[in-house]
């Protein structure tokens, strides 16, 4: 924890920036995003815009204009990711609790309820994706463009309810997941993999967009997401 404490706050060197940025070769700038600073909304670090998405940020989501990434941010992103996904080990909040839902930004050092299992940093997808949201407002992302995101995947025994952080760049979202260290699209997640994020809907938020920069097709509908 010493280690986290003494790097938030401050932009990674430029060596160290390239070789993140290099692990996630996929992770580059969405065609449409703009290249200006991002504007967040009037007192943006208010509660409103911290944990779980609500209806104050989904309205946020619905008529923002969210830039490119810088290079420094991207870093970031991707150091958060692979190292909340490092300190935390899944476990259902049963196990871990004793509770059915329970979520938790930064969960602690503690022996979970779970028969057998050993003293550990433990925590459900819920769990991760708010301690990503939490690490990246430490260290100067603006809360208002961190969004935990609730989508169903499926499986073969159905439909898996998940939470991940979503970050909007463009017409993307940008997806950090707990199940490994990429950083994918939300588009390549639903078209090749099915996902569908339900609260809030990414093809809600690709509307928005499209329409916001005039583009439609020949029925005056957006384009397909």
């Amino acid at each position: 924890m010493k280690k986290d404490t003494q790097r938030r706050g401050s932009f990674l060197p430029a060596t160290a920036t390239a070789l993140l940025l290099a692990s996630c070769a996929g992770f580059t700038p969405v065609k449409d995003a703009p290249h200006t600073a991002y504007q967040p909304p009037p007192a943006s670090r208010g509660a409103a815009y911290n944990g779980m998405a609500n209806g104050k940020q989904i309205e946020h989501l619905k008529r923002a204009t969210f830039p490119a990434l810088s290079e420094a941010e991207r870093a970031l992103m991707i150091e958060a990711n692979r190292e909340v996904n490092e300190d935390i080990t899944y476990m259902s909040d049963g196990d871990n609790y004793g509770w059915m839902d329970l979520a938790v930004t930064e969960p602690r050092f503690r022996k979970p309820v779970a028969w057998g299992a050993p003293s550990g940093r433990y925590g459900d997808c819920e769990d991760y994706a708010l301690t990503k949201k939490q690490r990246l407002i430490e260290r100067g992302i603006d809360p208002s463009r961190l969004f935990v995101i609730k989508t169903k995947v499926p499986t073969a025994e159905g439909d898996m309810h998940h939470v991940v952080l979503a970050v909007p760049e463009g017409s993307e979202w940008w997806i950090l997941n707990n199940w490994d260290n990429r950083i994918e699209p939300a588009s390549h997640l639903k078209k090749w993999w099915a996902w569908d994020f339900y609260a809030p809907r990414f093809e809600d938020y690709r509307r928005v967009v499209r329409l916001r920069n005039g583009h439609s097709n020949n029925n005056g509908s957006p384009p397909d997401a």
